[in-house]
């Protein structure tokens, strides 16, 4: 009857609803990518965590001297590279000695200087500044960072910096990218620098 129709149609717009919100949530988490470090990129001074979250600078290491690993700079890079869409992670920095996290192209030198291809903010003698390749520094009118946001939209040619905690823009870097990135982080801290959980989604407003 009309009473049993109603309330099925009832019960299948709830569901349809829930499900909705369900997927929209999850489509929205899927572009959220927290980044694992990738040990066999990381310069021989640098140790990585267990769970491939944080890395330290320390004593130098004897390890393999393998393609992808570092071995001037004091980077890590993450173990996905994107040549598409929109990603975005956090980052917990450090107050003392140098470090550096942003992007870079997977065709940078990794035996010599880096002299190309690398977008980032960085932290040197006590100076915040946005620094890439391309364009010269850009000194960062802050006086401590402690978690920043990495925000990559690679079709629109744009790395964002956030931060996170006094909910403030830093830098945008517009570029034409045309290879694959990787974010990576750069330190000469014993302390450790650390890739946070995805505690938010990235369209969400700062």
């Amino acid at each position: 009857n009309n009473y049993y129709y109603y309330y099925y149609y009832i019960c299948f717009c709830a569901f349809c609803t829930a499900f909705y919100k369900i997927w929209t949530k999850m489509k929205r988490m899927v572009s959220f990518s927290p980044v694992v470090l990738d040990p066999n990129t990381a310069e021989p001074h640098l140790s990585v965590s267990a769970d491939l979250t944080a890395v330290t600078f320390g004593p130098r290491q004897e390890l393999p001297g393998n393609p992808e690993r570092f071995e001037q700079r004091h980077c890590v890079i993450g173990h996905q590279g994107f040549s598409s869409g929109t990603h975005s992670w956090d980052v917990e920095v450090r107050t003392e000695e140098f470090w550096g996290v942003g992007v870079l192209s997977e065709s940078v030198s990794r035996k010599g200087q880096i002299q190309a291809g690398f977008w980032g903010i960085c932290l040197s003698d006590g100076s915040y500044a946005a620094t890439s390749c391309a364009v010269p520094s850009t000194a960062l009118p802050v006086t401590k960072l402690h978690r920043i946001r990495v925000q990559l939209d690679w079709e629109e040619g744009k790395v964002s910096f956030f931060d996170l905690d006094a909910n403030n823009h830093l830098h945008t870097f517009k570029h034409t990218f045309t290879e694959k990135l990787f974010a990576y982080i750069c330190t000469k801290n014993a302390s450790p620098l650390k890739i946070l959980p995805a505690a938010r989604y990235p369209d969400e407003p700062l």
